[in-house]
């Protein structure tokens, strides 16, 4: 049997508990598995066109193959990495908010680890987890970070998750088993560059590991205004990410090394976009993305781009698929296989995928249809606050608004307040929207309104109803509630008593 179709099968009796070495004469053809999921960089990087120095990712793409249309589930960090790792949308697996806001995948959603610890892999996890209280509900066979807690070096940093990766793969592994090692990193969140971020007030990241590039030469994507909170966060963003892509070479060369790469699907992706305007924590098209590439010799063919729709819900699936393992049927598993594509066989893309927003730093509920060209957004919240335009901030009438990002305040304000001074810049977000991304591929026209537009319009509705009541979407019976222990709505009231005005004041902490 060729390589390329042994991938492509199942093996029997996978899906129960196996032994270790019970399978070994299967376990010769099954691949490895390396995953590595960055913090916060949508396709801000240069496989993607971006004109910023990432090399190793580059080199990664030309070896391998770059989905160009690849979103997540839902935009917040750990409601994307629970989608990721069950293959089910955010509500119906119960991560609707942040694992720092008493969020937690429950114990009794299966997992990709569940299917491969049953399937006889041994699994291991290195870095950062979002997506339950206690690491140890996430069934790892192996926490490699208990190397670096030892030593007092912070697991979350792309360098010391990556250390812990190598020395695993070098010493650590069991080698009559194939492996699935899960890399995850706090790197390039903004909490490791933004000045008063947690980790640069306690490290000083940006001076000491990333530096700190020229403002006045950062490229800006089209939906962060040009102005000055743009221009200084980005001389810090940029630095960040090219200190992530220097950690992931050296990964790459480890797994070269050691011989690795022929038996090893290699999986590059992120939870969702960046930090910035319209951006992350946003449904639309730059807060959805994830900039993702995958490579596996003989397999996946060399420089490949996928045009095709996928969301990361499909991951599951998929590599479960190139596994030889069987996955639960719908609606246990909501995602669905792309691995014939990877392989290079036919294949039926989907016409269109979902995404959702709930809980981040406030409640704004949201549910999305993506096709080829259109985007859908529905707004369920009655006092949700439209998103200013680059060019609606570059030309207020308020200076400090001019040269901030003021939708922060949209991001972060409590909508059940919709009058209160916090939101006095912002006006009504309308319960419709819809964007042409053929034409506008930034979404500032909504064309929900046009008449040209309303058969489209009415389709992609009546979709996005469907899929909300087939997958029994919580939000159809009302507002989705905090869990048990969350405090924030004390944090929202808290932010917005100490923000009712903007001040020069938030401007200068952006200068060094």
């Amino acid at each position: 049997m060729k390589r390329r179709d042994f991938l492509g099968t199942t093996v029997a009796g996978s899906a129960g508990t196996v032994a270790a070495g019970s399978l070994r004469g299967a376990f010769k053809n099954r691949p490895n598995i390396i995953y590595v999921v960055v913090h916060d960089l949508g396709r801000y990087f240069s496989p993607y066109g971006v004109p910023i120095d990432t090399p190793n990712l580059q080199a990664f793409a030309e070896g391998g193959i770059t989905l160009d249309n690849a979103c997540c589930g839902a935009p917040p960090c750990s409601p994307s990495r629970a989608c990721a790792m069950s293959g089910k949308y955010s509500h119906s697996n119960g991560m609707t908010g942040l694992h720092g806001h008493e969020w937690s995948l429950t114990t009794e959603c299966k997992t990709i680890v569940d299917y491969l610890n049953q399937a006889g892999y041994e699994t291991a996890w290195a870095g950062f987890q979002h997506e339950r209280h206690d690491p140890a509900d996430n069934h790892y066979q192996r926490n490699l970070n208990l190397i670096h807690q030892e030593e007092g070096k912070p697991d979350v940093f792309v360098e010391n998750a990556v250390d812990a990766a190598i020395e695993y793969l070098k010493t650590g592994r069991d080698r009559s088993r194939p492996f699935y090692l899960n890399i995850a990193t706090q790197d390039v969140h903004g909490s490791l560059w933004i000045p008063g971020g947690y980790y640069t007030k306690k490290f000083d990241r940006p001076h000491t590991v990333y530096g700190i590039d020229d403002p006045s030469k950062v490229y800006i994507p089209a939906q962060c205004p040009d102005n000055e909170q743009t221009r200084q966060s980005f001389a810090r963003f940029v630095p960040c990410i090219r200190h992530m892509d220097s950690q992931f070479g050296r990964l790459v060369d480890a797994v070269d090394r050691l011989g690795l790469r022929e038996n090893t699907l290699f999986i590059f992706t992120t939870d969702h976009g960046i930090l910035g305007s319209r951006a992350k924590g946003t449904v639309y098209e730059r807060g959805t993305e994830i900039g993702t590439i995958m490579q596996m010799p003989g397999v996946i063919k060399a420089g490949d781009r996928m045009k095709e729709l996928v969301n990361n819900i499909d991951f599951l699936p998929t590599f479960l698929e190139a596994a030889g393992v069987r996955c639960s049927p719908k609606p246990e598993v909501q995602g669905r296989s792309f691995w014939a594509r990877l392989c290079g066989k036919k294949y039926i893309p989907s016409e269109a995928i979902f995404t959702e927003r709930n809980w981040h730093e406030n409640y704004d509920p949201v549910r999305t249809v993506r096709t080829k060209r259109y985007h859908y957004l529905l707004n369920l919240h009655p006092g949700a606050k439209r998103h200013l335009l680059p060019e609606e901030i570059l030309n207020h009438t308020n200076p400090v608004v001019r040269r901030s990002w003021p939708n922060r305040y949209v991001w972060c304000g409590d909508f059940d307040r919709p009058d209160s001074s916090y939101f006095r810049f912002f006006e009504p977000r309308p319960r419709e929207e819809l964007y042409d991304l053929e034409n506008d591929p930034e979404e500032f026209v909504n064309l929900a309104d046009d008449p040209a537009y309303q058969k489209i319009k009415e389709e992609l509705a009546a979709k996005c109803k469907r899929w909300m009541a087939e997958t029994n979407d919580p939000v159809l019976a009302g507002p989705i509630p905090l869990p048990p222990g969350s405090h924030l709505k004390e944090i929202l009231n808290q932010r917005m008593a100490r923000s009712e005005s903007m001040s020069q004041g938030e401007l200068d902490l952006l200068r060094d």
